[in-house]
């Protein structure tokens, strides 16, 4: 419906993909921002000061002791890849603004899977081998299109 609405008010589908993944990245975020008070994103003890002890019996992470913030880890990476892609929003071409915030996250879930706990897999949990598939999908993609990603150069645009 929201393609149909965009494709008759004459937007373009590349600038309407480049808003919509913005959208995503405030959707992620909220959520982000109820597992972070909910408890319900567990990270494994940790004594770093930004620690949290959840003390609701009903979270996931309750009488686990200080754990790191998952939620919270994800929340500054959410910020950074929106931030990242409206200082990049003039040089990618439209429609791009996906392939950067799909790459940014997947390197950051894989990452992040270190302090996570959850079933490993040959070492890595299930989130980190879903994250290498994203990425290297992406950079395959990427690469394959690298004519197409950025923008041409305006020589009068400072």
């Amino acid at each position: 419906g929201a393609i149909w609405h965009a494709k008759r008010r004459g937007a373009s589908l590349g600038a309407f993909a480049d808003h919509l993944t913005l959208a995503g990245l405030g959707a992620i975020t909220a959520g982000r921002i109820g597992d972070l008070l909910a408890g319900e994103r567990t990270g494994t003890a940790t004594s770093v000061p930004w620690a949290v002890t959840y003390t609701n019996a009903g979270a996931a992470a309750f009488d686990a002791g200080a754990v790191h913030p998952i939620a919270a880890y994800e929340l500054l990476v959410l910020g950074a890849i929106a931030l990242a892609l409206v200082v990049l929003r003039r040089r990618l071409r439209s429609g791009w603004a996906i392939a950067p915030a799909f790459a940014g996250y997947a390197v950051a879930r894989f990452a992040i899977g270190f302090v996570t706990v959850e079933r490993t897999h040959l070492g890595l949990g299930l989130s980190q081998w879903i994250a290498l598939a994203v990425f290297a999908a992406i950079s395959w993609y990427g690469f394959t299109r690298r004519g197409q990603i950025f923008a041409a150069r305006d020589p009068n645009r400072a």
